[in-house]
């Protein structure tokens, strides 16, 4: 495992966390400073980190995930999975882990999706922390360690860790330098506002992100219950409801790429673009009702437009035009984008895209007439070239040459 190049400057939050219990150390790993289990914890227990797992149809990745999380160096955790509605082995799997660890619990819901799955998770977690991952994905063995620290300042309330990438076909783990920007400060907490572009340099996915709990309790923040993007609105109002939140330089998360190119929580379907929209609109309404929109609202109008474009930009021609189409007569104005000064936008690229998507129809226009008129050009060559070609307009010229040269002689 990669180490967390700022670990020296937790090294006395470390020794205040060890005196609190939450953690141990085993003498046989002071070289890198790695943290084992002792006692279990009991029953009775208030843990410090609520782990959420959502579950469906995982059997294929669940020993992995269970031996990710019994290998964590951070010892004082709870895992909620939420079996929602699995059909194959699972569910069996998850009581098997439950009678082995008594921090395990297992709930069990009708399919409903991932984002009802976490919402259950969450009114039922116990923890001061929380964080929610997927069940065919893995964590570093100091995930939990290194994201609980930076929380002893009580004006954290975010912590974010880069993420790779485990290619199952290949067994090889690739870096995700696009999912964190990595020109944010890493290892030092900030307030959120202070970074004007951060919802565009921070991808919105929840499982390289680790909550304080009093945070989504206070504002009743949940996920949102759609097909795509259900994330989306939740990561980022939690974001911007931190006081401070911290970015470590250390890729903790690692996701999973199966053979097939999918993941258990892609987002990219084309058809169900809309589930953006709806998404970001949601996130809007959060930043309003928290009353912390006036120091979201420039981030969130060149976010919303960069996620607009980007739905344009991978979809095909057809099913582009009817995004498009959406955008400018509905979700333009839905979401507040247009009206500002060219200042107020961040990209040039994303203030270019509305005038294009504003004009598109005209555009349009002016192609299928331009179209129009070359095909009726090329319909004349070729009626003029039959013509020409014909037996009768050849008899006719040569009847006509006499007339014509006379006629070439007179005009000079």
């Amino acid at each position: 495992e990669k180490m967390h190049s700022g670990t020296i400057r937790w090294r006395m939050l470390f020794d205040g966390m060890i005196g609190r219990g939450k953690v141990s150390r085993n003498a046989d790993n002071k070289e890198r400073g790695a943290l084992t289990h002792s006692e279990r914890p009991t029953v009775s227990h208030i843990p410090y980190i609520s782990i959420i797992v959502p579950v469906y149809n995982s059997e294929a990745y669940l020993p992995d995930l269970f031996s990710s999380l019994e290998n964590q160096t951070f010892e004082d955790y709870e895992v909620i999975f939420v079996d929602d509605g699995s059909t194959d082995r699972s569910l069996s799997l998850l009581e098997s882990f439950f009678q082995r660890d008594p921090r395990v619990s297992i709930i069990h819901q009708e399919n409903a999706g991932g984002a009802s799955a976490r919402n259950r998770g969450i009114d039922h977690a116990k923890g001061e922390l929380m964080i929610c991952i997927d069940s065919d994905d893995t964590l570093s063995p100091v995930l939990l360690e290194h994201m609980a620290l930076p929380f002893e300042n009580s004006d954290v309330g975010m912590v974010i860790s880069y993420i790779d990438t485990y290619y199952e076909d290949t067994g090889e783990y690739r870096s995700m330098p696009w999912a964190v920007n990595v020109d944010l400060a890493t290892n030092t907490p900030f307030p959120p506002a202070s970074a004007i572009d951060l919802f565009r340099d921070v991808i919105g996915y929840i499982g390289n992100k680790m909550i304080r709990r009093s945070i989504i309790e206070k504002h009743n923040l949940r996920f949102q219950t759609i097909r795509s993007h259900d994330d989306l609105s939740f990561v980022y109002a939690t974001m911007a409801a931190s006081p401070k939140i911290v970015i470590l330089d250390e890729e903790l998360y690692h996701y999973r790429r199966r053979s097939n190119g999918s993941s258990i929580t892609d987002t990219t379907m084309i058809d169900l673009y809309e589930c953006a929209f709806v998404a970001l609109y949601d996130l809007k309404s959060k930043l309003i009702a928290m009353n912390i929109w006036a120091d979201f609202s420039q981030m969130f109008t060149n976010y919303a437009l960069y996620m607009c474009k980007w739905k344009v930009d991978i979809a095909p021609g057809n099913k582009a035009d009817e995004i498009r189409r959406h955008l400018r007569d509905e979700w333009f104005r839905k979401l507040d984008l247009l009206g500002f000064p060219r200042s107020y936008y961040l990209h040039s690229e994303e203030f270019s895209f509305i005038g294009e998507t504003l004009d598109y129809e005209n555009q349009n226009a002016r192609k299928e007439e331009i179209l129009r008129l070359n095909n009726e050009v090329k319909k004349l060559k070729t009626q003029n070239n039959r013509i020409r070609s014909s037996h009768s307009f050849r008899v006719g010229h040569m009847l006509t040459a006499i007339p014509r040269a006379l006629r070439r002689i007179a005009n000079k």
